[in-house]
């Protein structure tokens, strides 16, 4: 289906991905997850290590909440203390000559609520060391290139934008969803088909030229499928600016890379043919409020089910009060498509939040988030992910963040 027939207008934000030791003053990898209402310079000078021309940086974003959340029908009631988010790293840079700099990051994530061994259903730690963005590059006047792990121009768009990115009432809540039964092999555990962290990247970042940006990356090069290895899947955006509007568009397309799971009963698990996401988002940023509107249209297809799509967006607002902000957000996503075990499993989630600045690199936040769930719905508040189909969990949390 023609998304551009789907969409009579749309408007949307402002994309901020390129590497912090460009010259062009781009910021990839963490800097790319800050919402506009609360970016900060990482490191303070006594944070760097500079021997000559070299300069080392280690800093972090710490996320930590209390939430109480009800999961609605068929679960219990129950309160959790959570650090989605969190990362701790170190990155440097070197000039190559007058022109070029080479940079490298090594990224970790870091779960503060929990430092023991097994992962989050075991209870434990789902820290791992260099699991977040971690790449090396150069850059320059004619943009930047960097290779590894990192999150892909389509998930730092989606990020950069969401005023409740890594907390309680995450836009991935709702956006990336294809069904039940489909998750990315790229990062199996993340709950949406796309907008993950991509192993094995290429990733460019232009230079702004006129208030235009592309960015552009090959994903997952070296993987291959049991039938043989596959093309490429690729990442795209097209950004530009004037002035206080911003209007962005995103493409990815997996080839053969995202897979069927068992958790309905269906066949055994086979990579499926295709999946792919189309994002228009557009962004009026006034001089104390921010108004955001993205729109999203995902398709797969495979042998045995044939093409179905997913139709969702997703609208929010943050009004600034100083260094304080009331946010909002609303989601919706339509049913995917006509398979019989997707049928009716749309739904919608609501949030809002005031945010409390302690400090320029502190914050406190109270957030609460409503999702309705359709009948085979099973969309959760980003804190609570495992929801019975048809349920319609809430969620009200407590928590801080801080950037050093």
């Amino acid at each position: 289906m023609n998304f551009s027939s789907k969409i009579v207008s749309a408007a949307l934000l402002p994309f901020a991905m390129q590497a912090g030791w460009a010259d062009n003053g781009h910021a990839v990898g963490h800097d790319a997850f800050v919402s506009r209402g609360e970016a900060h310079t990482h490191g303070a000078e006594t944070g760097n290590v500079r021997t000559g021309d070299n300069t080392i940086e280690l800093y972090g974003k710490l996320y930590m909440a209390l939430s109480y959340s009800d999961a609605g029908i068929g679960a219990p009631e129950t309160m959790a203390l959570s650090s989605h988010g969190s990362i701790l790293g170190v990155r440097g840079h070197q000039p190559l000559n007058e022109s070029v700099r080479l940079f490298w990051q090594i990224e970790s994530e870091v779960d503060l609520d929990n430092m023991g061994e097994g992962g989050h259903d075991a209870g434990g730690n789902s820290s791992a060391f260099g699991g977040s963005d971690s790449f090396v590059g150069v850059s320059g006047n004619a943009g930047t290139l960097l290779f590894g792990k990192h999150n892909t121009p389509l998930a730092m768009l989606v990020h950069f934008n969401d005023p409740f990115a890594h907390i309680a009432g995450d836009a991935l809540t709702m956006l990336g969803h294809a069904g039940h039964h489909y998750e990315s092999s790229f990062d199996p555990d993340h709950g949406t088909l796309f907008y993950v962290r991509a192993p094995n990247s290429i990733v460019y970042m232009s230079p702004e030229v006129g208030g235009f940006t592309v960015n552009a990356a090959l994903i997952a090069i070296d993987e291959s499928a049991r039938d043989g290895a596959r093309i490429p899947s690729t990442s795209l955006s097209l950004n530009f600016k004037a002035g206080d509007f911003n209007i962005a568009y995103a493409f990815e397309r997996h080839n053969g890379l995202d897979v069927k799971t068992s958790h309905d009963p269906l066949v055994d698990p086979e990579a499926l043919n295709r999946t792919q996401v189309q994002v228009l988002s557009a962004m009026v940023h006034f001089p104390s409020t921010m108004v955001n509107f993205t729109i999203e249209q995902l398709e797969s297809t495979d042998d045995l089910d044939g093409n179905h799509e997913r139709l969702a967006f997703h609208v929010s607002a943050q009004q600034m009060f100083g260094p304080h902000s009331l946010r909002a957000a609303y989601a919706h996503a339509n049913d995917f498509g006509d398979h019989v075990s997707g049928a009716s499993d749309g739904g919608q989630m609501s949030s809002l939040g005031w945010f409390q600045a302690l400090a320029s690199t502190t914050q406190a936040y109270v957030v609460v988030i409503a999702t309705r769930n359709k009948s085979r719905g099973d969309f959760g508040t980003f804190l609570v992910h495992d929801i019975n189909r048809g349920a319609d969990p809430t969620t009200l949390a407590v928590g801080m963040i801080h950037t050093f």
